[in-house]
């Protein structure tokens, strides 16, 4: 990966910082989780690492990618009655 995924997760850090703002910490979890996995991700294509340490990042990056994704399901399963306005 480039460079700029790690501004992405960055960038999905600083979201995650406003939706805990806006009172909403199941959403800051799941951006927070996306962030992380784009950074770990980034990492585990540096070069010169061992490959032991790049498996490990390789497997940690999938791990988050998908508990990101069941936060994101059990989000959209819990919000269908809340309002836009909230």
């Amino acid at each position: 990966m480039s460079k700029s995924s790690i501004y992405i997760g960055l960038g999905f850090f600083v979201f995650g910082i406003y939706e805990l703002s806006r009172g909403r910490v199941e959403e800051m979890i799941m951006y927070s989780l996306v962030g992380l996995a784009f950074v770990f991700t980034w990492w585990s294509t540096r070069p010169g690492l061992e490959p032991k340490n790049k498996r490990m990042l390789t497997i940690i990056s999938w791990v988050l990618i998908l508990a990101a994704g069941f936060t994101f399901l059990f989000l959209v399963r819990t919000d269908i009655g809340r309002s836009w306005n909230d």
